[in-house]
């Protein structure tokens, strides 16, 4: 029996991912870590309340992370994967970017996967090993006007990633993670509406035409937490239709 921890695991990529490690690895329990409950309850209709519990954390809080964990060890411990997914979006002119906005993104995008990785990871080393997968973005390899904090957000945790895994490779911990493109979230499709993205345009930037749903990343994501991706580590993953072949051409 091993346990699964999904930051963001309420909603959008993270409630998919949740979903699909229940599925994936029937032995396991999955703890969604989130600020509301979003898709608990469908999570739970669908696997049992003795699989899948919500925790409430604040994931740029390191006391609310490390109580958080407490809390989960005493609900199933043996925490043995990890994904960080939770995640928010600030657009804004760089110019007039608020500091306050900068560090809210770079909270949660950056700090929660590290505050996270470490509670888990200590966890992981003591049961001799674990694997954690991280979410990264096709826009750290691209601008992205007005949003620079979630850019440059998701580019320092390709460089965590790397590094967690040169760094923990002898606890037997492996650390990877996806670098997703437009993927259709609740929290992209209000980004498509408020700042009135021509659909058809964005589409045709992927090689595949389309847009992804949120369990085409889970699966990738399931796939780095198993065995079968055993020797696979400090890699990101795109996931995104080819929208960075073709976008780099």
């Amino acid at each position: 029996m091993s346990t699964a921890v999904v930051t963001g695991g309420c909603s959008g990529i993270g409630a998919a991912t949740a979903a699909q490690v229940l599925t994936d690895f029937p032995d396991s329990s999955c703890a969604l870590v989130d600020l509301v409950g979003g898709e608990t309850a469908t999570l739970i209709d669908r696997f049992g309340a003795d699989r899948v519990a919500y925790f409430r954390c604040d994931v740029t809080d390191p006391e609310s992370v490390a109580a958080t964990a407490s809390e989960i060890e005493g609900w199933r411990p043996g925490i043995r994967m990890l994904v960080n997914s939770a995640g928010i979006q600030i657009k804004q002119p760089t110019m007039d970017f608020e500091p306050e906005a900068w560090a809210k993104v770079m909270g949660v995008h950056l700090s929660g996967p590290l505050y996270w990785s470490q509670v888990a990871g200590r966890r992981m080393a003591a049961l001799g090993g674990g694997a954690i997968v991280n979410l990264a973005s096709v826009s750290m390899h691209f601008a992205l006007p007005r949003r620079a904090a979630y850019a440059c957000a998701k580019a320092a945790v390709g460089a965590l990633t790397r590094t967690l895994a040169v760094e923990w490779a002898g606890l037997g911990i492996r650390v990877n993670a996806v670098a997703p493109g437009w993927i259709m979230t609740p929290l992209a499709m209000e980004a498509v509406e408020r700042d009135g993205y021509d659909l058809d345009t964005a589409k045709a930037e992927h090689a595949l035409g389309r847009f992804g749903e949120p369990a085409e990343v889970a699966r990738v994501i399931s796939f780095l937490l198993s065995d079968r991706a055993s020797f696979v580590t400090g890699e990101v993953m795109n996931v995104d239709g080819g929208y960075t072949a073709l976008k780099g051409n």
